[in-house]
């Protein structure tokens, strides 16, 4: 079993976790090593659009805490 998919495999078990594939070839330099520029640029895409998507406003409804309210009809 390649690591990548063993990877896969232990991202799914962590909601809280994303794993990022760039596996095409063009993405490289000729020698295969590292990333030319291209494969560097949308790695950093990837990442900004990750971050994004986590730190986006949410709009939750606010929680409504009755106790509160409670303890000023006490008084």
């Amino acid at each position: 079993m390649t690591l990548n998919r063993k990877l896969k495999k232990i991202v799914k078990a962590f909601p809280h976790t994303h794993f990022m594939e760039t596996d095409d070839r063009i993405l490289y330099t000729n020698y295969g090593l590292h990333k030319n520029k291209l494969g560097k640029q949308l790695v950093n895409r990837q990442i900004v659009t990750s971050l994004y998507s986590i730190l986006e406003p949410k709009d939750y409804p606010p929680i409504s805490l009755g106790w509160y309210e409670l303890q000023n009809y006490n008084y």
